[in-house]
C-alpha cells in the first residue's frame, strides 16, 4: 500500500512539472524553440523541395530597404516569372546580375514600383538557371526584421508562365513561409 502511494505521489509532481512547462512555454518564455523549428523546416522547403522554383538565399539589406533573393529554376522549359508577391505586397523586380548606376540592377519590370499600381515583369528563367534578383524598397529594417532577430518569415506568391504562355501561380501562405535572412550578406 505504501508502495502505491509513493508512485501515485510520484505520478502526481510529473503531472504538475508537466503543466508548469505548459504554461511556461504558452506565456512565450521559449519562444525561439518554435520559431528556430519553423524557419528550419521553411529553409530546406525552399532550397530543396519547392517547384517549379527554389529560393537558394533571400537576404534583407538595411542599408537600402531591398530584399536580394537567388531563384533557381527546377523546370526543363524556359519558365517567365511576371509577378511576386511578399506578404501579399506586390514588388518590381531588378537583375542584380547586371549593376546599373544605382547598383540595384537593371530593371524587370514596366514599373519603378509595383506596389501603389502594381506592374507586370519579365523575369526569363531558362531551364534549370539559378538568377539573382532585388526586390524595389520593400521595408524599415524594424519592419521585416526587428530587433534581434536573425531570419524574417514572409508570405512568398509567385506568378508567372512557361514558352507556350500558359500562367499559373505558385503560392505558400502560412505553410512554408521563406525565410529572409537578417544579418549575412548576399552571396553573389
Amino acid at each position: 500500500m505504501r508502495g502505491q502511494a509513493v508512485i501515485d505521489y510520484l505520478i502526481l509532481i510529473a503531472l504538475v512539472l508537466l503543466m508548469a512547462i505548459i504554461t511556461i512555454a504558452l506565456f512565450g518564455v521559449f519562444p525561439d524553440f518554435g520559431r528556430g523549428v519553423q524557419t528550419k523546416h521553411a529553409q530546406d522547403f525552399w532550397k530543396n523541395q519547392a517547384r517549379p522554383f527554389t529560393i537558394n538565399e533571400a537576404h534583407y539589406d538595411a542599408s537600402n530597404g531591398r530584399i536580394y533573393l537567388a531563384i533557381k529554376s527546377h523546370s526543363n522549359k524556359g519558365l517567365k516569372i511576371k509577378k511576386l508577391y511578399l506578404n501579399n505586397t506586390q514588388l518590381s523586380l531588378f537583375n542584380f546580375s547586371e549593376p546599373d548606376l544605382e547598383g540595384v540592377g537593371r530593371s524587370l519590370c514596366d514599373s519603378a514600383t509595383c506596389i501603389t499600381s502594381g506592374c507586370n515583369c519579365e523575369l526569363n528563367m531558362t531551364p534549370y538557371s539559378t538568377n539573382m534578383v532585388t526586390t524595389e524598397y520593400f521595408a524599415e529594417e524594424s519592419e521585416i526584421c526587428g530587433q534581434q532577430i536573425k531570419n524574417a518569415l514572409l508570405n512568398l506568391e509567385l506568378l508567372y508562365s512557361d514558352s507556350n504562355g500558359q500562367i499559373d501561380v505558385y503560392r505558400e501562405e502560412g505553410s512554408f513561409y521563406l525565410v529572409v535572412n537578417c544579418e549575412q550578406s548576399f552571396n553573389n
